[in-house]
């Protein structure tokens, strides 16, 4: 789905964006983004901050902050985008859907029914940052089934081609895998990817950090909304280097 980019002022100037401003009114005032007129303030690039270093259990120091605080500006340019186009094409949010997404993120994370609501109401300023995430997921999953779902059509064909590849891996060997994303696009791009993705491997390994969380934070892919999640995959369906790997690996 393309959306039009009026004016998009990218204010990236880390050092003044993460510092902690001891009034909460500079934080206010203060500009990240100006997304086609509407501002993203250092106060909500800051409670997202907050919010991705509790979720994803990131060592939360200056330096770690600084670090992640361009990719999450731009994940608060793209949801604010999303809402625009949303108001645009009048998708809302209801009680209903937020009660449900609730409900999944609780399921997801093996909390009792209700834990999420308390967690809103004890959280302050990062209840909002975690309710407008929420929302620009909502509208976006029903933009997008809206705008697809007429289009998809399922032959006969594609569903017999499905059962004779389901018949044919029966009895491989079937590994569940979950993947953070790292794309690059040009070659001295590599490096720096490769960075990324060492440091998320750390995050994962010495410092606890929830690679399902980190998944929806920071990977590429369209699995980063499910955590990372592949499901099950079989032997078949990997590149020889990719199942040399995962079948070497132990749990988790």
């Amino acid at each position: 789905m393309h959306i039009s980019r009026r004016i998009i002022e990218l204010l990236i100037v880390v050092a003044m964006v993460v510092a902690m401003m001891p009034a909460r009114a500079q934080q206010v005032q203060r500009i990240a983004a100006i997304v086609n007129d509407e501002v993203i303030s250092t106060y909500d690039l800051m409670s997202r901050l907050s919010m991705v270093v509790a979720s994803t259990r990131l060592h939360d120091s200056k330096q770690e902050r600084n670090r992640i605080a361009p990719h999450i500006l731009e994940t608060l340019i793209d949801e604010r985008l999303k809402m625009q186009e949303a108001k645009r094409r009048n998708v809302s949010v209801s009680k209903r859907d937020l009660q449900r997404a609730a409900t999944m993120i609780e399921k997801r994370n093996n909390t009792p029914a209700g834990d999420f609501e308390k967690f809103i109401k004890r959280s302050g300023p990062v209840a909002q940052t975690v309710r407008e995430r929420m929302k620009a997921d909502i509208v976006w999953g029903k933009l997008v089934r809206r705008r697809l779902r007429p289009r998809v059509t399922i032959s006969d064909e594609e569903v017999e081609d499905v059962l004779n590849r389901l018949k044919a891996g029966q009895g491989q060997d079937e590994f569940r895998l979950a993947e953070i994303f790292v794309p690059f696009d040009l070659p001295d791009e590599e490096i720096a990817a490769k960075r990324r993705a060492d440091r998320l491997i750390k995050d994962v390994r010495r410092r606890g950090g929830r690679f399902s969380a980190l998944a929806r934070q920071f990977s590429q892919s369209a699995t980063a909304a499910v955590g990372g999640d592949l499901g099950w995959v079989r032997s078949a369906e990997l590149d020889p280097g990719t199942l040399k790997i995962v079948s070497t690996m132990s749990k988790g």
